[in-house]
């Protein structure tokens, strides 16, 4: 009697096993496709950006990039009464010399007294900042002058968009395909955009969050609400006061 026990319960449990089974594999399965469906989606909301792909899509992404890098650029050009370049700026604080005087040098409200007639002569040594951020050392005058010389060329960059700004912060939503990892990033100034749009890494996908809002010089701010619109506004700028 025992031995039939036996078997009657195992034959009651191999069902309910196999059961169990099933319904642990249909979730797995209902899992993997709700994964795979919102990956779908995250591709459809991204904008890849690879330098390495050349299609159409690719092209305007990149363009939007260095639109976006030409107004976040470092503007050299408030105090060209001292250096005659809006490749760079003389950082603050320094000395000039004007007419056999010094004059120390602490903000741009120094600077208002005098005008591109006047000459002004840094104190050396000096540091400068170039338009992409990045800084020098400037020991003598011949130096200074062959900074200058370099900006008149072209060989500097000096790629600016001057009357219009973009509002901060701005936010990005990142996924990187390598580390298969998402995360937003928040971009608080033009420093930090510019920098982070020049290590741009490759093989990420990007979408910039919207609305977004630009200002003009004029103080007006114009809300943004894709990627398409903010080429044409930078665009627009360009031609408007470049």
């Amino acid at each position: 009697m025992a031995k039939d026990r036996k078997k009657f319960t195992v034959g009651i449990l191999c069902p309910k096993l196999l059961y169990y089974r099933k319904i642990t594999a249909m979730k797995r399965v209902l899992g993997l496709m709700i994964v795979c469906a919102l990956f779908a989606c995250q591709q459809e909301e991204f904008t890849v950006i690879d330098e390495q792909d050349q299609n159409n899509e690719e092209g305007l992404a990149l363009q939007l990039r260095s639109l976006l890098q030409n107004v976040t650029s470092h503007d050299g050009t408030f105090d060209d009464v001292v250096d005659r370049s809006s490749c760079f700026s003389v950082n603050f604080p320094y000395t000039v010399m004007y007419s056999g005087e010094p004059y120390q040098i602490n903000s741009v409200a120094d600077l208002v007294p005098f005008n591109s007639n006047d000459e002004l002569v840094p104190v050396y040594p000096i540091e400068i900042t170039y338009a992409n951020y990045e800084s020098t050392t400037i020991e003598v005058h011949e130096e200074f002058l062959t900074e200058i010389t370099k900006c008149e060329a072209g060989i500097l960059y000096d790629q600016r968009v001057t009357c219009i700004d973009l509002v901060y912060p701005i936010r990005l939503a990142i996924y990187d395909a390598t580390q298969g990892s998402f995360e937003t990033v928040s971009l608080d100034h033009d420093k930090q955009t510019f920098q982070w749009l020049d290590d741009f890494p490759t093989n990420i996908l990007v979408n910039m969050n919207y609305p977004m809002e630009v200002i003009w010089e004029t103080g007006t701010t114009q809300l943004i609400e894709d990627d398409a619109a903010l080429e044409q506004v930078i665009l627009d700028a360009i031609d408007l006061c470049n």
